[in-house]
């Protein structure tokens, strides 16, 4: 009996100091997790207003953005930029913070390339100073990407985010106009080259006719129309000039008029809207396109955008004609 209950009395003590060394271990991670959230490391601090700032990637310029009573393209005042997207950029030039800091005197840059940055932002400030942010390799471990500026030669890891917010050109400055959702569209009318046809909704299924008679979409079919026309939205700008002939545009392979109904936000009455979205060439997987005679082009992506683009009604029944023949 005396030799049970010193087991259980060596046991529990045992316990005792299991539980205890757990809350000391938990306290001092707790701790060090409350002290990890609290430190921040600043790679870079600008001490002056930036009144211009322009980047290269992989050695080559992209542009320079100026600030007058708003932010322009240097070359060319006229161009469209989204003011809030380079306002963006410039307010995050202002402070860069790190993920860490790698060295504060490297041996050499080149380990990290630095010495040939992928990116590189030249920023002026108001007194005419120039400050250079030079953003090398990614960190394999955190995706980093390593950063030292001209105030220091220190190298830091900062945000891989900070680098991809600077685009290969302009035109990736430019604000996307976006397009309604059309997947409840009334009617849809297809023009082309090899057919002019019509896609009415009725209920819960499409009746398209091309002027030789109508048919019923099959629903699968119906399905692809119904997705594709609520997913079509622009990808890029690539031109605002309305330079149609450079991307097929001024005789468009095909002209797409959308009338879909919208309740409006005062009236609460239901309005009819009608929205005519012209399609050009193609360019790799994409074809460029624009919203009738809008001055702005994007390009649109082809896998979203094909499934609208048909030719004639019987392709819209041929799989289930194929499959007819087959049984």
């Amino acid at each position: 009996m005396k030799r049970q209950l010193k087991l259980i009395l060596i046991l529990l003590l045992c316990l005792g100091v299991v539980v205890a060394g757990y809350f000391i271990i938990s306290r001092h991670f707790a701790k060090s997790d409350e002290n990890d959230e609290v430190i921040t490391v600043t790679a870079a601090q600008l001490d002056g207003e930036i009144k211009a700032f322009g980047w290269s990637v992989d050695g080559k310029d992209v542009c320079k953005l100026q600030k007058t009573n708003k932010w322009i393209l240097a070359s060319d005042s006229s161009f469209p930029l989204g003011q809030e997207t380079v306002k963006d950029l410039a307010e995050g030039l202002k402070v860069i913070d790190a993920m860490k800091l790698v060295t504060a005197e490297p041996e050499s840059l080149d380990e990290y390339g630095l010495e040939s940055p992928a990116l590189k932002v030249t920023v002026t400030l108001d007194d005419g100073r120039d400050v250079v942010y030079s953003f090398g390799d990614k960190d394999m471990y955190s995706s980093g990407n390593y950063f030292v500026s001209s105030l220091e030669n220190s190298v830091y890891l900062v945000d891989y985010r900070l680098a991809e917010a600077f685009p290969d050109d302009a035109y990736g400055l430019i604000d996307v106009e976006e397009l309604p959702n059309l997947a409840q569209f009334d009617s849809l009318k297809i023009k082309s080259e090899k057919a002019d046809i019509s896609i009415i909704k009725t209920d819960e299924e499409y009746k398209a006719d091309d002027g030789s008679g109508e048919i019923t979409v099959p629903d699968e079919k119906a399905e692809e129309i119904h997705v594709a026309a609520g997913s079509v939205q622009f990808d890029k700008c690539v031109n605002y000039k309305s330079d149609y002939e450079d991307y097929g545009l001024d005789k468009p392979s095909y002209t797409l008029t959308f009338t879909y109904t919208l309740e409006d936000g005062d009236s609460l009455e239901a309005v009819e809207n009608t929205l005519v979205l012209k399609i050009g060439s193609q360019n790799g997987d994409d074809y460029f396109a624009c919203v009738d005679d809008g001055e702005m082009i994007y390009t649109i992506n082809g896998s979203v955008i094909e499934p609208l683009l048909i030719d004639s009604v019987d392709s819209l029944t041929a799989d289930n004609q194929t499959e007819g023949s087959e049984n």
